[in-house]
């Protein structure tokens, strides 16, 4: 291939110099090539088959690859040529204009029957709809370009000939969604210089004349075959279903874990709800159901979704060495979360725009972790619940992201129903995984009947008959065809745990001393707080000298750490909280930081009043490890014990203002907002002086979340009644939010003013309600008070006097100066110093 000539040629890449180029025609060949592959050889093709209602093959397979060849015909504008504007746009303002060589009304029209909207997702390829923006385009298009169009139509026919066969129109606005995901991710895939080279040629290729049509469609199937091959999206079924490889030791199965095998799997999709309690070996009776599914061909891959980027950290370590004892050949296991470069244990650091050095050579295998937005194209992957939720959001790559996880088995971790935007949100994600034929589950401790119903599809069940169902327990979809006759099972450790509770919630001093107490009989103490400033509190109340220590220094564990602090503080506490922990007693103060997924087993447990469901949470920090018989407990902790900070006063009302609004306390009122479940919860512990986990798990739950038992606390006053309606108002506002937030997969992809319900805003969409912490950049590297070396550091939004009115556009600190083992830094015209107990004014 000699230098671009733009008399001879055009072209689809081109670097500065126009020396390094690729033609307009390699190009399409190589998006159709890997579309076509991720239809004929990934999940994806019976995916959309689904939606589409008919096999994806034959003609029907010919004419979506036929419209992935037309995606970029409008980089033939003379504008896009002399690299002035875009290509996208100006296909939809000339769409009349070129109808003839585009043959609108001859053969497209025929193959779907909606042409239009079909074509208008495709040249929407860059990550949202295309904007019918003009341009005064018009009268601008050059002979040769509308006959380089006229072209890109020829290619698409003599390349997928069976277009033209005799079939039914394709159809189906939902098909159409994933489509252009799909496409979006064949675009990336033959977009990246690692696969698809403009000028050089691999070792095993022959280099031919990619200006040739017959030769850039030979060229692109060798290099799509591949591209897909070393990005990992070619699955391997051939995986170990057997728990004597799943399990790490001589362990036996527990029963979570066998009853997961008691389900089949269905080709149209699949939904479970596992309800048991923390500990109970929940994630490995997932990847068995992964590699069940996976041995059958029924998944491509599975993406772990947990509540915390700590929590998935955690959680990829255990992954990596289940698939390695599963696999022959093991896939790398991603962590799919912001700010993390990893794989496996492999670490990669970005080294500019689009690279990543990776501290291995491993070749491609990194690609989907590289870029937040290929998470869900992984082999395995590890990360926050976010990513699953940005698959529906009006943000940017939202189909890519999609795509993506359709292929997956989606494991939600610690599903909740505290959070009514969010419980909307994993809703709309499960309708759309589902009816594509996708697979999930959804585990929890601590879910309540009325909050499973509304994922299963269920009847809510009375409180009567909720506080009769079995728990531990499996529920699959309302009309699921292969429920098995024993749905539940038995628990493998029953854990009677004493309940004492003391009016200390703002008692920091009273905390401490009981910790320390503890602590010098040998405990391993864990401290809970409701709010970041009670954890500081009580760690400046805390003895030094049994402090929890990270990095050779005592610190309290919560969210006001740099990433590279918390991960040498997750890694610590699972040290000094676990199997093989130090002698000497210890305590912890933290945060909901560590109430899930951490592998952390207490000796004693103190914590705020908190929602039932949140409490057990806790509680499964506590005697975690029960079934360990090496375990030896200090004296005086052989029996699970927990202490409940509560307010000092018993009428929560007394904080209850006119419209509703409350604060009863540290996070009473504002972390967790629904005082009736507070209220119920602190009812169910005065009426018990121990609970026995999980014979009284279900009981617990129902008695503080069920709706008739929120209804009995409306009913003693107005202040109670005002505050329901208040709760009830938030909730019907956050779930119109999120409704308004999401892709309405029953409309066309296309940015239609008449359709204006998928028009992406220019704002990111957020998958969290409350405000977002700020990365903010240092102007130089520090040193952490952990001995790490960082220049970026997370503000929570509640150290500035009016966080709405933070600016995003320049996150970055005016200085930084190290004092110590502490630094400061100006941010936002703010002072901060970061030292022993985390970020603070």
């Amino acid at each position: 291939m000699t230098g671009y000539d733009p008399s001879q040629h055009f072209w689809a890449k081109i670097g500065d110099d126009r020396e390094s180029w690729h033609p307009l025609v390699a190009h399409s060949a190589d998006v159709a090539a890997v579309f076509e592959l991720l239809l004929r050889r990934t999940q994806l093709g019976q995916r959309l088959g689904l939606l589409l209602g008919r096999d994806l093959s034959g003609a029907a397979l010919h004419r979506l690859c036929a419209l992935a060849v037309y995606h970029d015909a409008g980089k033939a504008y003379p504008g896009f040529q002399r690299r002035e504007d875009g290509h996208q746009a100006v296909m939809v303002q000339s769409a009349g204009e070129l109808a003839e060589h585009l043959r609108y009304g001859q053969t497209i029209h025929q193959w779907f029957e909606n042409d239009w909207e079909w074509t208008l997702a495709t040249w929407g390829h860059h990550g949202e709809p295309t904007p019918d923006d003009p341009t005064g385009i018009a009268g601008k298009w050059t002979p040769s370009s509308k006959e380089k169009v006229r072209e890109v139509a020829g290619w698409a026919s003599g390349w997928y000939p069976k277009a033209e066969g005799d079939a039914d129109p394709i159809s189906g606005k939902r098909a159409q969604h994933l489509f252009i995901g799909i496409l979006t991710l064949a675009d990336w895939i033959a977009s990246d210089e690692r696969f698809f080279p403009f000028r050089s040629w691999h070792p095993w290729e022959t280099p031919r004349d990619l200006t040739v049509p017959s030769l850039a469609r030979e060229v692109a199937r060798e290099r799509a075959e591949h591209a897909l091959e070393e990005v990992g999206l070619f699955s391997s079924s051939d995986v170990s279903t057997s728990f004597e490889d799943i399990l790490e030791g001589d362990y036996g199965p527990y029963g979570v874990q066998s009853a997961m095998k008691k389900f089949s799997a269905e080709e149209e999709g699949s939904l479970l709800v596992l309800e048991s309690p923390t500990g109970s070996g929940k994630t490995e009776g997932q990847y068995a159901r992964f590699a069940q599914l996976l041995s059958k061909g029924l998944v491509d891959s599975l993406y772990f979704a947990v509540p915390t980027r700590s929590a998935s950290k955690e959680l990829q370590d255990r992954l990596v060495r289940i698939v390695e004892r599963t696999f022959e050949d093991p896939p790398r296991v991603s962590l799919a979360a912001p700010g993390h470069l990893r794989i496996d244990d492999i670490e990669g650091e970005s080294s500019g725009r689009w690279k990543v050095d990776w501290a291995e050579d491993i070749g491609a295998e990194g690609w989907a972790s590289e870029r937040s937005k290929l998470y869900t194209s992984s082999a395995v992957a590890v990360g926050t619940v976010d990513q699953a939720l940005l698959a529906v959001l009006k943000n940017r790559h939202a189909h890519m992201r999609r795509a993506g996880l359709s292929r997956s088995l989606l494991v939600v971790d610690e599903v909740h129903a505290s959070d009514a935007y969010m419980t909307e949100l994993l809703g709309q994600v499960l309708e759309a995984h589902l009816e594509a034929g996708g697979h999930a589950v959804l585990m929890s401790a601590t879910l309540g009947s009325a909050a499973r119903a509304r994922y299963t599809g269920e009847e809510e069940p009375s409180f009567e008959a909720a506080v009769g169902e079995d728990y531990p327990r499996i529920t699959p979809l309302a009309d699921s065809p292969d429920e098995p006759a024993e749905p539940s099972f038995e628990a493998d450790v029953d854990k009677q745990v004493s309940i004492e509770e003391k009016g200390w919630i703002r008692r920091p001093d009273a905390i401490a001393r009981r910790a320390e107490s503890a602590a010098e009989s040998g405990a391993k103490v864990l401290v809970i707080r409701n709010s970041v400033k009670q954890a500081q509190k009580t760690y400046d109340a805390l003895d030094k000298s049994v402090s929890f220590r990270a990095g050779g220094v005592p610190v309290p564990h919560h969210s006001r750490f740099c990433a590279a602090d918390r991960r040498v503080m997750d890694n610590r506490i699972e040290e000094v909280f676990n199997k093989s922990r130090p002698a000497e007693g210890r305590v912890c103060v933290a945060t909901q930081t560590v109430e899930q997924s951490l592998d952390i087993d207490a000796d004693y447990l103190i914590t705020d009043l908190c929602p039932i469901d949140v409490l057990l949470q806790r509680i499964g920090r506590l005697h975690r490890h029960e079934h360990d018989r090496d375990r030896k407990r200090p004296p005086g902790y052989g029996e699970a014990q927990c202490l409940v900070a509560t307010p000092s006063a018993r009428d929560l009302t007394a904080r209850i203002d006119e419209d509703g609004s409350a604060y009863a306390g540290p996070g009473l009122g504002t972390v967790y907002q629904d005082l009736r479940v507070i209220e119920k919860t602190w009812q169910s512990l005065r009426s018990r002086s121990a609970i026995t986990i999980p014979e009284h798990n279900r009981r617990l739950i129902e008695e503080a979340t069920h709706p008739t038992r929120l209804e009995e606390v409306e009913a003693i006053d107005e202040k109670w009644k005002a505050h329901g309606d208040s709760v009830r108002r938030s909730v019907r506002a956050l779930t119109q939010r999120a409704g308004d937030n999401v892709i309405d997969f029953e409309k066309s992809y296309s940015f239609d003013e008449g359709n204006g319900s998928n028009i992406f805003p220019d704002r990111r969409i957020r998958t969290r309600t409350g405000l977002e912490s700020i990365e903010v950049e240092l102007p130089r590297r520090v040193t952490t008070p952990l001995g790490q070396s960082t220049k970026m550091v997370s503000l929570s939004p509640y150290l500035f006097d009016d966080p709405e009115q933070i600016s995003f556009n320049s996150p970055v600190a005016s200085e930084a100066t190290q004092r110590g083992e502490e630094f400061r830094f100006q941010f936002d015209g703010k002072r901060f110093k970061y030292a022993q107990k985390g970020i603070h004014r």
